[in-house]
């Protein structure tokens, strides 16, 4: 029986240990922090004690000015925002040559990588209307008009588009 107790306070012990290690260190006062720079002193004080041995003193509240670089004003284009625009250029360029499919097929590939994107519904809407779907082109231009901004052209584009598709 001393084996297994013995067993059991070791695991007690080795999970304590665990646990004490994983604790956060709280640390009471401040501690100084001193930098390489050379101290300034004029002549008239001499017993600035603050400065020790060439080192300066610096105060730990005092808050450091930050070592990063300010980001840009304008967010550099992602990938995906690449990939979707190179999908659109190759879908309309299918559409262009008359091969609805392959535009369809293009502008798919395009939603799935960016599903808000209004042109990818403006090229799905045109392509099922010329292949007389127009319940699809109806979806389609009422989707991307969801997600077209009120006044720009590509939101123009997709009322004309809707409205031929109820038309038909």
């Amino acid at each position: 029986m001393s084996f297994k107790r013995l067993i059991r306070t070791a695991t007690l012990i080795g999970s304590l240990m665990l646990l004490a290690a994983c604790a956060p260190i709280r640390q009471t006062g401040s501690v100084p922090v001193y930098t390489s720079s050379p101290s300034v002193t004029s002549n008239s004080d001499t017993s600035n004690s603050d400065t020790t041995a060439g080192l300066e003193l610096e105060d730990p509240t005092r808050p450091t000015e930050p070592e990063y670089e300010i980001a840009p004003s304008t967010p550099a284009e992602k990938p995906a925002q690449k990939a979707v625009q190179s999908l659109l250029d190759e879908a309309w360029m299918h559409y262009r040559n008359d091969d609805p499919d392959r535009a369809i097929a293009m502008a798919e590939r395009a939603q799935r990588l960016d599903a808000r994107s209004g042109e990818v519904y403006l090229v799905l809407a045109s392509s099922y209307l010329i292949q007389g779907k127009q319940q699809l082109a109806e979806q389609f231009a009422r989707r991307g008009i969801s997600y077209s901004a009120v006044g720009t052209t590509l939101r123009n584009r997709l009322q004309q588009l809707l409205g031929q598709a109820t038309a038909l």
